[in-house]
């Protein structure tokens, strides 16, 4: 779901939302008249918020809600994520994982780290983080902070730049202040309240006390340190639709970084256009503007929101490998190591076995950045594999799914996806 228009940064600007707990203990919450805030529902994470009517955002059942506040997709944004579960410790995520993630990804350019804490965002208490780094003599600020509730957790993220705060951290404050679990707020308001309250120092040298602000990588768009690159969608649906009779439900437990929707077939879905070649099938999807090659013997399904998912076993079920074409384009090593490993670290926890990052994954005959991670589900041991390629000004991944035991025929699909994948939906079909 995409939305765009002019932005009006001036709906955000009621001061910066954001402060430290102890800073505001004695604050009582102000609130301004702001027009033109509309409802985003975003029913398959069973959540809805209000956004400013002319600010652009975009909203992927796997990524979350990204707000934006500057001019298109990029720096600054505010970035809302709900993940199910119980137990989450946001004091663990942030010293186990993102501060030495940050120190690992960003080195001597990471100027600040804020010390863990408790902030006030629209008048809830929510543990956070802050962290500055420079990109390119820009300083930017990553702010993050969470909201945890009885069986679930958001995460919000801020990123924006050190200079020019404001708007990003109003468009924060809103999106805490109205969201609501069940995805069905009012909607169409003309006019709402914004909570506001008095704004910190965001230098991120601030010492009096040092604001504790959030950035954990659960929500999957903290994507990359570059202020022009934005926080795209690269990774489509990851399909864990029902496996057959005696492998683990996974659908809506599947608590992988791109969360189960079943199969991505359903109303809209395009009719692929299946011709033989060479022994092998093609589908070709106008919609997507690619083609790809499968074994036949195999079912395939496919539309525009999800990409092309090919079953190597029974239809709707593991084992799979889905081939999903984004319309931006990002550094797929940065996008695996700073949000995909992070986010699968959060998502599983104890139950992640192993994991391993490769900058050169050989697949379909080419090297490309690869994630391959191995983690318990009800008894059973599932791999997921995803593959980050730059084709034709567009990221394209491919993800492979598949229970311990199952590996041979949906790596030998994923390798046919990845070798055979062309940007031209009637390239199998024009000779």
């Amino acid at each position: 779901m995409r939305k765009k228009a002019a932005c009006l940064l001036a709906l955000l600007l009621a001061g910066a939302l954001c402060v430290p707990a102890a800073a505001e203990a004695n604050e009582e919450s102000a609130y301004q008249a702001e027009p033109s805030l509309q409802t985003v529902s975003c029913a398959e994470q069973g959540f809805s918020t209000m956004v400013p009517t002319g600010c652009f955002y975009d909203y992927h059942p796997d990524e979350g809600l990204c707000i934006y506040t500057g001019e298109g997709e990029g720096i600054p944004f505010v970035l809302m994520f709900k993940a199910d579960g119980t137990g989450f410790d946001a004091e663990k995520h942030f010293s186990d994982v993102l501060t030495p993630q940050m120190k690992q990804n960003y080195g001597d350019s990471l100027t600040n780290i804020g010390d863990y804490g408790i902030w006030d965002v629209a008048g809830k208490q929510m543990p956070g983080q802050m962290y500055s780094y420079t990109i390119e003599d820009t300083s930017v600020v990553l702010l993050r902070v969470f909201d945890i509730r009885e069986d679930s957790f958001v995460c919000y993220t801020a990123k924006y730049l050190e200079d020019d705060p404001d708007a990003t951290l109003g468009a924060l404050a809103t999106a805490v202040y109205y969201y609501q679990p069940d995805s069905e707020i009012v909607s169409g308001q003309d006019s709402a309240p914004v909570p506001g309250s008095k704004a910190p120092d965001n230098t991120g040298t601030d010492a009096s006390p040092e604001p504790p602000a959030g950035h954990p990588d659960v929500s999957g768009i903290d994507a990359s340190p570059e202020p022009s690159t934005g926080t795209p969608d690269i990774t489509g649906t990851d399909a864990s639709p029902e496996p057959p009779t005696g492998a683990p439900d996974v659908t809506g437990t599947d608590a992988s970084p791109e969360p189960p929707t079943g199969a991505p077939d359903g109303p809209g879905t395009d009719e692929p256009e299946s011709r033989s070649t060479n022994g092998n099938s093609v589908i070709s999807v106008e919609s997507m503007g690619f083609s790809v090659l499968y074994d036949p013997a195999y079912t395939v399904t496919a539309n525009s929101d999800d990409g092309v998912t090919i079953y190597t076993g029974p239809e709707d079920s593991i084992p799979y490998v889905i081939v999903f074409r984004s319309e931006d384009l990002v550094d797929g090593w940065e996008y695996l190591t700073e949000m995909l490993t992070p986010r699968i670290i959060d998502q599983y926890g104890s139950d992640l076995i192993e994991y391993k990052e490769y900058e050169h994954y050989s697949v379909g005959g080419k090297e490309l950045p690869a994630g391959v991670y191995t983690y318990n589900l009800q008894g059973y041991t599932v791999d997921l594999i995803k593959v980050f390629d730059s084709v034709d000004g567009h990221t394209v991944t491919y993800t492979a799914k598949y229970i311990e035991g199952q590996d041979a025929e949906t790596l030998a699909a994923l390798d046919l996806a990845a070798a055979s994948y062309q940007p031209d939906p009637d390239y199998y079909t024009e000779y």
